[in-house]
């Protein structure tokens, strides 16, 4: 039996939502090495759609266990722009802006570029809602947070047992849906990836590997 030659890429789609500006809102990341994926999703019950779109991409990156090549697929100019471009300067101005104002989403900010530095990043920006299947995947996970967020129970979730109960805090982070089979632990796919971590006092959820069709 031929096996796949195994991936040497990780893939990562992410998003944020905000149902106001400021308000509630979600952020997704949808991590792919090659026949497996990674789903998470979380929300904030008042935020920014800046705040979630940084935060989607430092969940995904907070569950790569070890450096390895990814190439990160989102819509949001703002990241791209500030991971590649603007913050070489906040960087050298102490985490100021040209004007010396603090920057905005300073924190945020500082965490990824800290997990930035562990890795080689590919930055591609695509366009929103223009029928890129992985930004549909990452968009879709971000209202997910929204309803999270909310206190809704996601049905898609709530039938996979994804989800026991609504926790309202002001950051819900759920990590949810790591598919599992036997053969990707043994090919190597739990070396890059791992379980994201869950802020507050949420257990994380037993999760798992499954491979795609």
């Amino acid at each position: 039996m031929t096996h796949a030659p195994t991936p040497t890429v990780l893939e990562i789609w992410t998003d944020g939502a905000c149902k106001k500006n400021p308000g509630v809102g979600g952020w997704g990341a949808w991590l792919v090495w090659g026949k497996y994926t990674l789903e998470l999703y979380g929300g904030s019950a008042l935020t920014t759609n800046n705040q979630m779109e940084l935060t989607a991409v430092i969940r995904a990156l907070s569950a790569v266990k070890r450096p390895c090549p990814i190439i990160i697929h989102l819509d949001s100019s703002y990241v791209k722009d500030g991971i590649t471009r603007w913050i070489h300067g906040w960087k050298k101005n102490g985490w100021r802006t040209a004007d010396k104002k603090p920057v905005k989403n300073g924190e945020l900010w500082q965490e990824l570029d800290r997990l930035v530095s562990q890795h080689q990043i590919d930055w591609r920006w695509v366009k929103g809602h223009a029928g890129d299947p992985g930004n549909e995947k990452a968009d879709a996970l971000a209202n997910l947070g929204v309803e999270a967020a909310r206190g809704e129970r996601p049905e898609k979730l709530s039938r996979k047992g994804g989800i026991r109960s609504p926790h309202h805090l002001q950051s819900i982070v759920f990590s949810v849906q790591f598919f599992f089979s036997q053969r990707a632990v043994s090919s190597g796919v739990e070396h890059c990836l791992h379980t994201a971590g869950v802020t507050g006092s949420i257990p994380v959820p037993r999760t798992r590997f499954l491979q795609r069709a």
